[in-house]
């Protein structure tokens, strides 16, 4: 976690990517009125690729204030894709900046997203997948580079019918609690569920449909003075953020019909469903969609370990060339590389991409039983360098 949470304090000070509010100033409309939403697919595989998610967004009051509703739009891997969200659903007013974000893909067509940039007049926040992949999202590595030190996030999965086992078709977060100020970042670490047990602040969906409503904070948090930078620190009462015992069904589509009255915190919210069929806790969950792909990288932010490790990664097999190591995502089983420090058995040799069991033989790394016992080796059809 304390990987996780450093990386999100180094990346949100780059100043070489995303929006800026400079940017926003050229258009006709009063900025107060529009709001950018930048969407960083990830890459290194075609497969990350795939349909545009719908957007809405909120105020701090819970106040709709627009929406993206996506047609058959769809990004490529590495693509970065600019949405401008007009504020054309609320009264006007003074509370105009976009509090609440929620993404909802209907489509079966999946798209991992490495991160997401949030501007407006007064607002430049960045949401990265490994915050979504810490709560857990499903998730996997992208060779999709962020900054002048090239981070490479990872990128969560957002999917319309769960095909794999994707656990998320939606995603939403309250966009001040993602702000990397240092002291919010030392509460999560000491204190992970005021980050991931807090459905308001961050919380994904397993059903949740682009015209639904989202838990809100009512009243309003109370943040600390941030201690580096007089930002928003960390929460006045951290105890306030958490869920309650079965307060949220996080698995179906909530609030449909405008039940407003229901969608605060402060008032607790039924776990009825309109749209149970949804729930993605029964459906059959695959770790490899590319099976006969290797992934070979050399970056410390891709961890064969992690990937080993983790029940909601999804990706083809991959040696970390860091950590010297080969992750066989099928089986989710973790070997050394053969050669290092003496080892020739129970190994991974690189060179010939094979699984090395005993002294005198080689077997492929995934092997499956035919009908009587008879073992089939698993071959790569192409490999990946990053």
């Amino acid at each position: 976690m304390a990987a996780v949470l450093t990386f999100i304090l180094n990346a949100v000070g780059l100043a070489s990517f995303g929006l800026f509010v400079s940017d926003i100033a050229k258009g006709d409309k009063g900025v107060k009125d529009l709001t950018f939403v930048e969407l960083i697919v990830g890459s290194g595989d075609p497969t990350m690729g795939g349909a545009v998610p719908s957007i809405a967004l909120w105020n701090e009051n819970g106040d709709r204030l627009g929406q993206y509703k996506r047609t058959s739009n769809k990004y490529k891997e590495g693509h970065d894709g600019t949405i401008m969200i007009e504020h054309d659903q609320t009264t006007g007013g003074s509370a105009q900046q976009t509090a609440y974000i929620m993404l909802s893909n209907v489509d079966v067509d999946a798209i991992c997203i490495s991160a997401i940039y949030i501007t407006d007049a007064k607002l430049n926040t960045v949401f990265f997948g490994d915050i979504g992949q810490l709560c857990g999202m499903s998730w996997g590595i992208s060779n999709r580079d962020i900054g002048d030190e090239h981070m490479r996030p990872k990128c969560v999965w957002l999917d319309g019918d769960g095909t794999n086992g994707i656990n998320a078709q939606a995603m939403s977060f309250h966009l001040p609690d993602v702000v990397g100020n240092p002291d919010r970042l030392a509460q999560y670490q000491e204190r992970r569920d005021t980050l991931c047990n807090s459905t308001p602040r961050f919380s994904f969906w397993g059903d949740l449909l682009p015209d639904s409503e989202i838990p809100f904070f009512d009243p309003q948090l109370q943040y600390q003075t941030d201690s580096s930078n007089g930002g928003l620190g960390a929460d006045v009462d951290p105890d306030r953020v958490l869920d309650k015992p079965g307060q949220f069904d996080k698995s179906v589509s909530l609030y449909q019909g405008g039940k407003a009255k229901l969608r605060r915190s402060g008032h607790g919210v039924s776990a009825d469903s309109t749209r149970a069929a949804g729930r993605r806790g029964l459906r059959k969950q695959r770790r490899n969609r590319k099976p006969d792909t290797l992934i070979v990288t050399p970056y410390p932010d891709h961890s064969a370990r992690e990937l080993c490790n983790s029940t909601t990664s999804w990706g083809p097999d991959t040696v970390s060339l860091n950590e010297r190591l080969f992750c066989d995502m099928e089986t989710k089983s973790l070997f050394p590389l053969c050669g290092d420090n003496g080892v020739i058995t129970f190994c991974f040799d690189l060179q010939t991409e094979r699984m090395i069991f005993a002294s005198n033989s080689t077997m492929a790394p995934q092997l499956k039983l035919r009908s009587g016992g008879v073992p089939v080796a698993k071959q790569y059809a192409s490999t990946a360098y990053w």
